[in-house]
């Protein structure tokens, strides 16, 4: 009997002592969109200033707080005549969660 519970005390530690493994995500490599399975996106197009390109996580907040939902497409805008891609803001709505 002793035996018993000594062999299964050993099997469960043992079986305790894994670690999950986290598969490596490419934070630039491509990503699935799954569409909803009922209803839709929601997404806006938010006052980011005079120059609808001052995109802050607290604004995409404080959006989402008036509406009351999350929103999957934010759009902002770009100067073009800058020549500059928005890679900081696209940054932030990505966070987000958001595209």
């Amino acid at each position: 009997m002793i035996t018993a519970i000594v062999a299964s005390a050993v099997w469960l530690l043992t079986g305790c002592s894994k670690t999950a493994t986290v598969p490596h995500v490419d934070p630039n490599g491509p990503v699935d969109i799954v569409v909803p399975e009922h209803g839709a996106y929601t997404g806006a197009f938010m006052d980011f200033g005079d120059e609808e390109d001052d995109v802050t996580l607290e604004m995409i907040e404080d959006f989402e707080t008036m509406v009351g939902k999350h929103q999957a497409i934010i759009a902002s805008s770009s100067y073009w005549g800058e020549q500059n891609f928005p890679t900081a803001n696209l940054n932030v709505v990505w966070r987000h969660g958001s595209l």
